[in-house]
């Protein structure tokens, strides 16, 4: 194989391709300079100490630092050829590919079928029969068919435990059928049980979809990802001030960046030494 074909095969593996990003708040430069590659159908975990910009870059990848005030990304974020961040691109349809699952699970106010149903309704889909198989095959791949099918016309979604409420979560975000799926910590309210299910559920989504997660758990990273990202803090002082803001320190395999990091401040990080 050619070094050319490598390189094509090498970006055909690729979803998304950030260069150079930086994030502001207001004139808060929260992030500074992220190159990260996310291959296709693998799991990429982002860790790092709290204020290290993980979630932002997170948020970055399908514009939902659009909806804060003041924010603004630059740099590119590629994807399938595109640039998210480029004249014409709908926010709203990058939300529909690139799927989001938020830290506290947040079902609807609605029943379970109601809460898979309500991505592809705003899509269009009006047909029952359609409606009824997106909600089977979305809870099936959230793992949560088997719990609730005898009851999931009528029971409230927040009738769930927090753990299925989370799987719900996942469920109402395939069911728009995304290309990628965003997690922000989606286990840090979850007990060890559910956590593990999360876990495995991952695992088993990776076939179809390619899965980036933020997580303070460094066994959950070295368990359940194929890449890490570590984010870690920079810092200027003065006399008038202190200015932070966050990098991206060391990006590898994750066995790699576990068994052998390539910088001090990521081997401090992961043995505990700080953070």
């Amino acid at each position: 194989m050619s070094e050319n074909e490598k390189s094509k095969n090498g970006a055909a593996d690729l979803v998304l391709e950030a260069s150079n990003i930086d994030v502001f708040y207001g004139s808060y430069h929260a992030v500074r300079g992220v190159n990260v590659q996310i291959h296709r159908n693998k799991i990429t975990a982002f860790i790092g100490p709290s204020g290290c910009g993980k979630s932002t870059v997170l948020r970055s990848f399908n514009r939902m630092n659009d909806l804060v005030a003041g924010a603004r990304v630059t740099g590119e974020i590629m994807y399938r050829g595109q640039n998210l961040y480029g004249e014409n691109v709908d926010a709203v349809e990058v939300r529909r590919r690139i799927g989001m699952v938020f830290q506290k699970p947040n079902p609807f106010p609605k029943t379970i079928y109601d809460n898979v149903a309500y991505g592809p309704r705003l899509l269009g889909i009006r047909d029952k029969n359609t409606l009824d198989g997106i909600v089977e095959s979305s809870l099936k791949r959230g793992a949560l068919w088997d719990e609730v099918k005898n009851d999931f016309r009528k029971k409230s979604g927040l009738a769930l435990s927090g753990g299925q409420q989370q799987r719900l979560c996942i469920a109402r975000t395939v069911a728009t059928d995304p290309d990628v799926i965003l997690m922000d910590e989606p286990c840090a309210s979850l007990d060890p049980i559910a956590t593990q299910r999360i876990e495995e559920l991952m695992r088993e989504l990776q076939d179809s979809y390619t899965i980036v997660i933020v997580t303070h758990n460094m066994q959950q990273a070295q368990r359940a990802s194929d890449f890490t990202a570590f984010y870690n803090i920079r810092k200027e002082v003065t006399p008038e001030r202190e200015t932070r803001w966050g990098v991206l320190a060391e990006f590898a395999p994750t066995e790699h960046l576990f068994n052998n990091p390539q910088r001090d401040e990521t081997a401090d990080y992961i043995s505990g030494r700080f953070g």
